[in-house]
C-alpha cells in the first residue's frame, strides 16, 4: 500500500480545473443564500436589496463568476432576490409571527408577543 498525499489525489490537470470550477460554483451558491437570508431578515426590501447587489456588482464578485464559468445577469439575481423576499413574506414570516405570539421566547415583552414584532 502506498502513502498517498493531498497533491497525488487530483490525477489531471483537466480534474483540477473541474474541481476548481465546482468550488467556485459553490462560492457563489453561499453567497446568494446568504444574501437571501440577509433580504429575508430585513425590514426595508429597497436597503437590502440595495446592499446585497452592491456585492454582486463587485469586481470581486465579477471574478468569481469567471473563475467558475458562469455567466449570471445582474437583472436576474436582483429579481430573484425580490421574489424570494415575496415568498419569505407570505409563508414563513407568518409562521415565525404566529410562533412569536406563543410566548415560548423568553426575553421578551408581552407587548412584543402580542403584537408579533
Amino acid at each position: 500500500m502506498t502513502n498517498k498525499q493531498p497533491d497525488d489525489y487530483v490525477e489531471s490537470p483537466y480534474e483540477q480545473y473541474h474541481a476548481c470550477r465546482a468550488l467556485w460554483g459553490m462560492v457563489i451558491i453561499q453567497a446568494l443564500q446568504d444574501a437571501t437570508e440577509a433580504i429575508g431578515d430585513s425590514r426595508d426590501l429597497d436597503r437590502a436589496v440595495r446592499l446585497e447587489m452592491g456585492y454582486f456588482r463587485s469586481r470581486g464578485f465579477q471574478k468569481v463568476c469567471d473563475l467558475a464559468e458562469i455567466d449570471i445577469s445582474l437583472d436576474d439575481i436582483e429579481a430573484k432576490l425580490r421574489g424570494l423576499r415575496n415568498w419569505k413574506n407570505k409563508y414563513w414570516r407568518k409562521d415565525v409571527k404566529k410562533f412569536l405570539r406563543t410566548g415560548k421566547i423568553k426575553n421578551r415583552t408581552e407587548k412584543q408577543n402580542r403584537t408579533g414584532i
